[in-house]
């Protein structure tokens, strides 16, 4: 994962990072106030 999340974003008062691979469980969805996606997209197969 970026560093930006891991490491600057925990960083920022009053900000909690959780990670989720896939898709977020219901539980983090209730919790979130802010959900940021990060995509990464597939190279096309030759």
């Amino acid at each position: 994962m970026d560093p930006y999340v891991n490491v600057l974003l925990p960083q920022v008062p009053r900000v909690t990072v959780a990670t989720a691979m896939y898709f977020p469980k219901p539980e983090q969805w209730e919790r979130a106030d802010l959900v940021v996606s990060y995509l990464w997209p597939q190279r096309a197969q030759s």
